[in-house]
């Protein structure tokens, strides 16, 4: 690594870049924010795709400044930064005063924000022994952090063995280089059934004895009551977005679908993210009563689907790439968490968790099925076209939010997918959506360029007739 990239923290960088842009946000006019961004040609598309979802993004910039700069002070606040994945529902975490050190989350924002990209950290992995062909969602803030390059996670909680083993690798990795405690949940073939369930609520039982262990402190029940009620009214927000996504034209921005589930990863429970889908969802409902899209134009021409993840390099582009296409977005594999209630999960409500706060073993159940339906833990946990698994989920949104066509883009490392992706698509153009895979790497340009991405999803809506 490069000695210029190791002069300041990655979460130092990060908290302070927050900082600014709440300033920005909150103290400047409408105008005066376009002034500035008029010379930031390079953040063209963000500022496009901020003045479609009202004050959530300065909501979305608080919440997340006031995380970052919790985990860069940890240690002095004498609270445990705990290393964890996307896919790992942080509100249990607050019941014991923890810090998460979500590194896919910390990853996306550095590939979104920082012009020089990632390339650094994400090579750095590979100096220290990780093949280069792992999953870059990792690496790209991993190498950070393997750098002693931001604040050092206490212990770490993953839950990908079974499911994803670049991810999974990737956290075992890390945890023997630094030599902390790990604790990763395991996931059988099979979602629903007696006997799934309970042993996933047991293997939950048995990470809140290691929680306590490692915190040195006994679950705090009123707060992780108040944590899962704030879950129950997010699930409840995101399921009124997600059925207005169904009307036509889609009222909801493209900006949503991401922060969605961002704040699912990192926000689970947060008060802070409330509030921002809360405006998401008044930007929508606002749209929805116009008659109009939730694009700049307010037209929508087509739909998209991405049938696994979305791409995460800078200024947005990706979103930015459909908004003035008038291509309304389905969202991804990320957007179904399927709780009670969810509109996606219609005759399929036997797969949906139910939090319930009558009982300290109800509360427990309820955040142990929740673990255990989180995107990519449920939908391939077992064979791509089984029950419950991802081919179901993907046939089932696409008839419910009416796609007329579906994009498949992961990272080098997914190779659970890129497995089965070829049968996968074969079987959704059986049913009707043209699919495509993109041959790319949602994290790293240097695999496939942004531009070449862009000529290639444009030659297929061309080819396929999709606008």
């Amino acid at each position: 690594m490069r000695e210029d990239f190791k002069k300041f923290n990655y979460d130092w960088q990060l908290a302070v870049t927050f900082r600014n842009l709440k300033s920005l946000l909150g103290n400047t006019t409408p105008g005066e924010q376009e002034a500035i961004f008029s010379i930031l040609p390079r953040r063209a598309t963000t500022y496009t795709l901020l003045n479609q979802i009202g004050s959530a993004m300065l909501y979305l910039v608080e919440a997340t400044q006031e995380w970052l700069d919790d985990l860069v002070n940890a240690k002095e606040r004498g609270k445990k930064a705990v290393l964890t994945t996307y896919c790992y529902p942080v509100g249990i975490l607050q019941a014991f005063g923890c810090v998460p050190v979500n590194a896919e989350v910390l990853t996306a924002y550095g590939g979104l924000i920082f012009s020089r990209g990632l390339a650094e950290f994400l090579d750095y992995c590979v100096e220290l022994g990780m093949t280069e062909t792992s999953c870059s969602g990792q690496r790209g803030s991993l190498g950070a952090y393997l750098a002693g390059l931001g604040t050092d996670p206490d212990f770490c909680l993953a839950n990908t063995a079974g499911i994803c083993d670049s991810n999974a690798n990737a956290f075992h990795f890390y945890c023997s280089y630094k030599d902390i405690p790990m604790y990763m949940h395991d996931a059988p073939p099979d979602l629903t059934g007696e006997r799934a369930t309970r042993y996933h609520r047991r293997d939950f039982r048995n990470m809140l004895s290691f929680l306590e262990d490692q915190t040195g402190q006994k679950v705090d029940w009123e707060r992780l009551r108040e944590v899962v009620k704030e879950i129950r009214v997010q699930d409840d927000l995101i399921n009124e977005i997600q059925e207005l996504m169904a009307q036509r034209p889609s009222p909801v921005p493209p900006l949503t679908l991401p922060i969605i589930y961002l704040l699912k990863f990192g926000f689970n429970g947060v008060p802070g993210g409330t509030r921002v889908l809360r405006e998401l969802l008044r930007v929508a409902t606002e749209n929805y009563q116009k008659g109009i899209a939730g694009t700049s134009s307010g037209r929508e021409k087509a739909r998209c689907l991405t049938s696994y993840i979305d791409h995460y390099t800078m200024d947005f582009r990706f979103f930015g790439f459909f908004n003035d296409l008038d291509v309304a977005l389905m969202g991804c594999m990320l957007n179904y968490f399927f709780p009670e209630g969810a509109p996606y999960a219609a005759g399929r409500e036997d797969q949906c968790y139910r939090l319930d706060l009558s009982t300290k073993e109800s509360i427990i159940d309820g955040l142990a099925d929740q673990l255990a339906r989180m995107p990519m833990i449920k939908q391939i946990r077992g064979p791509y076209d089984a029950p419950a698994m991802w081919l179901e989920d993907t046939l089932s949104a696409c008839k419910i939010y009416g796609a007329d066509c579906t994009i498949y883009l992961g990272t080098l490392g997914c190779r659970n997918t890129w497995g089965m992706v070829k049968p996968f698509i074969r079987e959704l153009e059986t049913a009707g959506y043209p699919s495509y895979a993109l041959f790319a790497d949602a994290f790293d340009d240097r695999v496939k360029s942004w531009e070449s991405c862009k000529s290639a999803l444009l030659e297929f809506f061309e080819v396929r007739n999709i606008l």
